[in-house]
């Protein structure tokens, strides 16, 4: 009887103590999303400015070559700086809409997934960036235009543009180093974490508040 009585207490005690895991549990993922939703709504707003000002730079590039069109350099320099900038828009628009469309409803693995996609693309977008170094000369030209009204192909020293231009041979295979350490597959590297940091720091936090609810699953 009292072996029965033992059993039944001890029954209840365990009852108690996965209540009190699962009510532990409701309560720190309720918190830890709640401080990812906070990290991830900053990411929102600045990818929604970026989008603003990746527009109004294409925009502005194009107004550039088309009011300079009677000079072929001024044109391709103009151009290369707007499609960039449109890209650049563009791949602020797909991960505007990766962060929004976040449910953080999901178990916790599928939503660390999710942004884990999210670091991906903004690794992707260092990447491009890169890319752009090797057309240095886009930007030197035009804003020598701009700041100074002088057309640095005409007006420039030879050895001006020569070295210039080695430099920006240079820089392709510089922009080429990058893209290869720039690998998604590196995205758990320190050094990589120090370099999104603030603009992608945000996804790092949220996936350590995502880890502290992950601990707590396993150990329970």
């Amino acid at each position: 009887m009292e072996l029965t009585n033992l059993q039944q207490t001890w029954h209840r005690f365990e009852q108690k103590l996965d209540q009190n895991r699962r009510l532990n549990l409701q309560l720190l993922r309720k918190v830890s999303l709640d401080k990812a939703k906070s990290k991830m709504s900053g990411l929102i707003w600045q990818e929604s400015i970026a989008i603003f000002f990746y527009t109004l730079a294409g925009s502005w590039f194009m107004y550039f070559s088309a009011t300079h069109w009677d000079k072929w350099h001024y044109v391709v320099s103009g151009a290369i700086l707007a499609l960039w900038s449109f890209i650049a828009s563009a791949r602020a628009v797909h991960k505007l809409q990766l962060i929004l469309s976040v449910d953080y409803s999901m178990p916790v693995l599928q939503l660390q997934k999710s942004l884990m996609n999210i670091k991906i693309s903004i690794i992707k977008n260092l990447r491009m960036a890169g890319w752009l170094l090797p057309f240095n000369m886009a930007f030197i030209i035009v804003g020598f235009q701009v700041f100074w009204g002088i057309d640095l192909l005409t007006e420039a020293e030879p050895e001006f543009l020569l070295w210039n231009g080695i430099l920006s041979i240079g820089l392709i295979f510089v922009a080429g180093w990058i893209h290869m350490k720039l690998n998604p597959k590196t995205a758990d590297k320190d050094w990589l974490n120090w370099l999104i940091q603030g603009s992608g720091s945000q996804v790092n936090d949220a996936l350590e508040f995502l880890n502290e609810i992950d601990e707590f699953e396993k150990e329970s």
